[in-house]
């Protein structure tokens, strides 16, 4: 019976049932005493995916206490541009946006990070008119204007905090951590972009009560 794992899809998208149609594994050995006979161990896993029977390899990096077992795709996980992508009207902040998933799907979280934080200096600059100097000025200024809740002050202040990890201190995001961080973004971007005329739309196409 073929073995099935969950394992990422990017056609799918997300983790999907997956048949392992082949695997091979390779260890490292040890001559000191009292440790395990290896202390590290590869394997790699040739994937088709049960729903598309698109093909990827998956690479399980596994170390000594066999707790810590990195995993890795390839192609790597990549994460889809939303749909309304093109309806964003100012060329630099789609550009960025598109950059940014460039980056993230070639496995280049660091240069991701940096455009996610270019993503909110161009995002602010456009709602406000106006530069207003350092990031948390900036934050102040958007709470002020009503554009942000207080309470998302510190949300974003951490995103770009970790883009500018990325950009002076050369710090790589977990991939996992890195899309929750694109994720809160693409929020933004769409509720201040994109839904005020999405909205409008659905107010031009409901009738009125008629009394």
């Amino acid at each position: 019976m073929t073995e099935t794992i969950q394992a990422n899809c990017n056609e799918c998208g997300g983790e999907r049932n997956a048949f392992v149609r082949a695997s091979h594994t390779i260890q490292g050995e040890l001559d000191e005493p009292n440790v395990p006979p290896f202390d590290w161990a590869e394997t790699i896993k040739i994937l088709e995916c049960c729903g598309c029977n698109a093909l990827s390899a998956r690479r399980e990096s596994m170390f000594v206490d066999w707790d810590n077992v990195e995993i890795t795709y390839w192609p790597p996980k990549q994460s889809r541009k939303p749909d309304w992508y093109t309806d964003l009207l100012d060329d630099n902040l789609r550009r960025a946006l598109r950059e940014v998933y460039v980056a993230s799907n070639q496995g280049l979280v660091m240069l991701a990070s940096i455009g996610v934080r270019t993503l909110l200096d161009r995002s602010f600059f456009l709602l406000l008119g106006e530069d207003h100097g350092n990031f948390p000025n900036k934050l102040a200024v958007m709470v002020e204007k009503g554009f942000l809740p207080e309470n998302d002050k510190r949300i974003f202040q951490s995103i770009a905090n970790a883009g500018n990890a990325a950009a002076h201190q050369a710090h790589v995001p977990s991939q996992e951590n890195f899309i929750k961080i694109l994720r809160a973004v693409e929020s933004f971007l769409y509720q201040r972009f994109i839904l005020p005329n999405d909205v409008k739309a659905v107010e031009k196409d409901t009738p009125s009560r008629g009394f």
